[in-house]
Parts: C-alpha cells; structure tokens; sequence
C-alpha cells in the first residue's frame, strides 16, 4: 500500500490475512498415468505470487530434488513437478496481508495451467518451457531461458477463478471447484483439468503505528508564509519511529514526483519522499526548495513511519511560499544628467504583489544615508545637488525587504555636470543663503556672463582665460565674503567648464 492511499486519521483501516488454505488439484491433466507440472498464480488484492516452493512452506521437505521443489506436502501433495490427481497443497505459512479502508473490496483471482513433458528439476526451477532449446537437453543453462513455447508438450491454462470479499465481514467463499476442461493433447488417454480452492480470511488489528510531535516551522516565517530557506522540523518522540514518509504539493496542481519506480515498461513514479531519521536523532529537517518551483499555496503532508512501515494517519500544514523579492518603482532620481544647481525631491514606491508584505525599504545614494550636506537620504527629502553631491556619476538604490527576508535591490544611475547657466545658479543660489555678501554677487555673475558668451560663440581660450579670472576672485574671498565651503563648490564647477569646453 503506498503512501497515497494512506488514509485520513477519520477514516477506519482494516487490515486482514487472506490465506490459501488448500489447493488440490482434481484432475492434474497429465493424462492417467503421467505426473504434471503444474503452475498457480494468485492475485490477492494486487499482490500477486507465483505458487513455488518458496511460498508452500508447509511442505514437508524430501532428499534430492524434491527437497527444494517442496517435497511432500502436509495434506500428502507431491511438488508441483510431480504431483497427481487429489494431490493438494497448503500456504498457511505464507498468507496475503491486505489493508482497506472499511467497506472497499478485495479482489482475488486464481489461475492455472500445466506444462506436460517438462516435469525435471530445471523446469521446477526456472518454468521452463523451451523444448527443445533449453530444460530437456543436457547442455542445460540457466542462463539460456528463452521462453519459447514448444510444440508437443505444450501448456493447458485453466481459470481464472476470481471473486471479491467484501464488508462488513469480508468473509472468504465456500470452498470452489473449477469445471473440469478437456486437454488439448493427450485426449485418448483420458487428459483433463480442474482445481478445487479453500480460502480463509482472518482479520487482525494493525500495529500502532508512531505518532508525530508538533510541526516547528523555523525562519524565515510570517503567518502562513515562508521561503525556501525556511526550516520545517519533523519529529516523533515515539520511540518505534524511524522516520517520515512527507511532500509538499502545490494546491491545484498534479502531485509532484519525486523518484520512479522501473517496472517493466510502466514505470511507476512515486509522489512522496521517504526519509530515515539521522544516527542518534528523533527529527528531521526538510525545506520547500527545488527547482522551478513558483510562489503560491503549498500543503506539507507528512505521516511517521515506523521500523515495521506503519504510518500513521497523514497531517497537512498550509503554506503560501514567497521567494520573490518586493519591487521597487523610483520616480526620482531620474536616471539622466542634472546640472549642479539643480534638486530633486526623492519618490519610489515599493510593493510586495501576493507575497508577505513589506518589511522595510531603504534608500540610499552611493551606500550613504546621509548626504555631505546633511540632508537624509528618505523618501520625500529634497536633494540641493549643488551642496548635497559632487560632480559625476551616482547611485540612488532602494533596498527592499518582505516579512520572509526576501531582498531586491533596486537602483538608478544618474550624474550631476555644470553648465555655463548652472554656474551663474549657483552664485544666484548662495547669494539667497547668505553663503556669498559682496555686493550680492554682482562682480562674478558679470565674469561669469562674459564667460558664456565667449563658450557660445566657441572661444573656449577666451572663456578659460574668463573662469580662471572667476576663480581667483572667489579664492581671494573664500573665508571672507563667500563662505569656504561655497567657495571650494563653485571652484570646482568652474574647473569642470574649463575642461569641457565646448
């Protein structure tokens, strides 16, 4: 029974032993005075065996090859190579173990046929029927077992006889013979088939199988939300228990698979992972983690195995997984040229869509969250580029945090240049803060004019001869009539127009 049919702690399991009580074959179908070789399948609720000798434990075992055949059987059967009319068999030791939810049936199904001429120790092993290519020859191999059906000694299928035990007692039927068929050989002689099957069911409490502790759900971790960091510890004080039998499914999609199982040409693909408990330890930890998984509701489901394979009535947890960062929209800065006399005031807005929500959001420009003028580095905050920033390139980043530790960096690349207008600005705007006293700027703003006029019609001598005479003004001033500071700002923008000119 595998992990998917497990069922809900409210739902009752029944579990039953289903045994073929005696088989006895009526008629072998070897004709009156040959043995057969006669071969039984049986599917009880599934499980299905081939009755050998390594499933009639209740034989008595003989010297020689009827020892390893099964020998005489306890209701006086020979092995199934050598066995005769009336001779029966017995699989007492070797019941089917079924468990069903209450009320579902089980199916059982029993089929036969016997193979004439073959009946030698080879065949009782491997089921030969390969004449003449194979048991029969004395260059037997067993590794030369092509299955071929041979022409005289040919098999007679008989059965199948299948019925159902069903609820509330899931009582076996009465005792069932086969009508008797004709064989397809040896008819002169009298060659025919029939099987007469006893069954009992007896039903059986199931072992208790290990009981979970409490789930623990680790960090990151806000309300039903996690990440594929977080840590979900699975444990069981119960001290039968080995381990767990878990997944996490995605709600609404098909169930995830995990490993397949090659049988034959179907491979059967399992959709829970089974883990074993580390030496010395009664837990586990697992993570909702992989590849391709996407953000959205999950279910935990997991059960505790025991030593024996029990598992206990399956538990569900909830999740919504959030890996995906919150985004952030940046309004200002712009990622384009300002002038030096220019500000901005800072906007960005940040948003985490279905995921755990906004934890924080942090803007900074170049990792600073102060600028050289003291103005903070927050939403809403008015830059003054021409006192908060130097010349050049510059980041503006907002770093943005949801409730599972989710991080996104958002940033924009802006740069701070000096026009021949900006600069006339930046006297203009120091002049308002008190910054420059001599006769309210009027003597630079005329260099500065005379300057510009000489960069706009290209005489960039002229005009490097005019900003070199400006800043020798303010550097004799710096201290005195034009605050240092102010001084050091408006040099350098000076500096930038002499060297970009054009």
């Amino acid at each position: 029974m595998g992990w998917d049919d497990v069922p809900t702690p409210e739902n009752r399991v029944r579990t039953f032993r289903v045994q073929l009580h005696k088989l006895t074959v009526k008629e072998n179908g070897a004709g009156p005075v040959t043995d057969a070789d006669w071969r039984v399948f049986l599917n009880v609720g599934g499980q299905w065996r081939y009755i050998s000798p390594f499933f009639d434990t209740n034989a008595n075992g003989n010297a020689g090859i009827k020892a390893f055949d099964g020998g005489d059987n306890l209701c006086e059967g020979d092995a199934l190579t050598e066995n005769g009319d009336d001779d029966c068999f017995q699989f007492n030791n070797t019941p089917w173990t079924v468990s069903v939810q209450n009320g579902i049936p089980i199916h059982v199904g029993v089929g036969g046929f016997v193979a004439r001429g073959v009946e030698d120790f080879e065949s009782s092993l491997f089921m030969c029927r390969n004449y003449p290519w194979g048991c029969d020859t004395p260059d037997f191999s067993i590794f030369d077992l092509p299955f071929r059906d041979f022409p005289f000694s040919n098999d007679d299928r008989i059965g199948t006889y299948e019925f159902d035990l069903v609820g509330p007692d899931y009582a076996p039927p009465a005792p069932f013979t086969t009508a008797e068929f004709g064989c397809s050989i040896n008819t002169a002689t009298g060659c025919n088939l029939q099987y007469k099957v006893e069954f009992s069911v007896n039903e059986f409490l199931a072992a208790t199988p290990p009981a979970s502790d409490a789930l623990q759900i680790g960090a990151p971790h806000y309300g039903s939300y996690v990440s594929s960091a977080t840590r979900f510890t699975l444990s069981s004080s119960d001290a039968t228990a080995r381990g767990f039998q878990y997944r996490f499914h995605r709600q609404g999609d098909p169930l995830p698979t995990y490993s397949v199982i090659p049988i034959s040409d179907k491979p059967v693909p399992v959709h829970w992972v089974n883990a074993d408990f580390p030496s010395g330890s009664h837990s586990l930890s697992v993570y909702l983690a992989g590849i391709g998984l996407t953000d959205g509701a999950y279910d935990l489901q997991y059960s505790a195995n025991s030593f024996a394979n029990l598992l206990e009535g399956r538990h569900t947890q909830s999740l919504m997984l959030d890996n995906t960062a919150p985004v952030t929209t940046i309004t200002a800065p712009a990622a384009t040229q300002y002038v030096h006399s220019d500000t901005f005031k800072i906007g960005y807005s940040t948003d985490d869509g279905t995921g755990s929500g906004v934890k924080s959001d942090d803007p900074n420009i170049d990792g600073l969250t102060t600028l050289q003028d003291g103005t903070p580095v927050a939403l809403n905050e008015t830059v003054r580029l021409l006192t908060a920033l130097t010349l050049g390139t510059h980041t503006f980043n907002v770093v943005a945090t949801d409730n599972v530790g989710n991080t996104g960096t958002t940033p924009v690349v802006f740069t701070v240049i000096v026009t021949a207008e900006s600069i006339k600005q930046d006297v203009t705007q120091f002049v308002a803060a008190g910054k420059i006293t001599v006769d309210r700027g009027q003597s630079l703003l005329g260099i500065l004019n005379n300057a510009d006029k000489a960069r706009a019609a290209g005489d960039c001598k002229t005009a490097s001869l005019l900003y070199q005479a400006f800043i020798r003004q303010v550097t004799t001033l710096s201290g005195k009539q034009i605050d240092s500071t102010a001084a050091q700002i408006m040099i350098g923008d000076a500096q930038y127009l002499i060297a970009h000119c054009p």
